[in-house]
């Protein structure tokens, strides 16, 4: 069965090799289409994957300041005595640098 399938095969190409070499660069271009779209595809999904992560971390900061702000209303006295340390604490260390 398999040796009469390659004869067959065979005995069509030999009586038209155009037509044979046709059909193996349609296939071959099916392939190469089917390969591009996979890479298309891929190249997407990495995209969105991207803009998805962005998006969470921009969510995460909007957060974060979020907290602040309100920690900053609940506790304006304590907020500004900490960056008053904060700052002296700066300043201490430049001092020693110098």
């Amino acid at each position: 069965e398999e040796e009469a399938l390659q004869r067959a095969l065979a005995e069509e190409e030999e009586a038209s090799p155009t037509s044979w070499s046709n059909t193996q660069e349609s296939a071959r271009l099916e392939e190469e289409e089917e390969r591009q779209r996979q890479e298309e595809e891929a190249a997407l999904e990495r995209a969105r994957a991207e803009a998805a992560a962005e998006m969470h971390r921009q969510e995460e900061e909007e957060a974060l300041q979020r907290a602040l702000a309100e920690e900053e209303e609940a506790s304006p006295t304590s907020w500004s005595n900490t960056q008053e340390s904060a700052r002296l604490e700066e300043e201490e260390e430049r001092q020693r640098q110098e």
